[in-house]
């Protein structure tokens, strides 16, 4: 059986000074995880991270208004798992390809906007997992 499983969520605070923050929330399901190295500052970049996937398999990267309570995705099938973007306020980018250890990495460049200052912005992965 082939069930989709999300992890934690990953909310990132885009501030031009040492305040800029990754945080995050909740938990994973199946062994997943999220990550980040360094911080969301305007004008710099930062790396976000999963691992524990399926090796050589694919993942899909959620991003809109975060929802830390999280909606239940039990009645689809994936129990004990959550999706923590707002489903009203969300984009996807799928195909993204885990290595052979089940993990991806990208460095996300943050535009030097100071528009963007206080920006929040919900990250989440999601994986098909074999036997789950």
């Amino acid at each position: 059986m082939r069930i989709l499983v999300p992890l934690a969520l990953a909310v990132s605070l885009f501030v031009s000074s040492a305040a800029a923050q990754n945080v995050v929330s909740g938990s994973g399901c199946g062994g997943f995880s999220i990550g980040f190295s360094g911080a969301p500052q305007i004008g710099s970049s930062y790396t976000l991270s999963c691992s524990g996937g399926p090796s050589g398999g694919f993942a899909a990267l959620f991003l809109g208004q975060p929802d830390p309570t999280g909606v239940d995705l039990s009645i689809i099938g994936m129990t004990g798992c959550s999706l923590y973007i707002n489903p009203l306020a969300l984009a996807s980018i799928g195909g993204v390809a885990l290595d052979g250890a089940g993990a991806f990495s990208t460095t996300v460049n943050v535009a030097n906007n100071p528009g963007d200052v206080g920006l929040v912005i919900g990250q989440q992965f999601a994986t098909i997992s074999v036997g789950a």
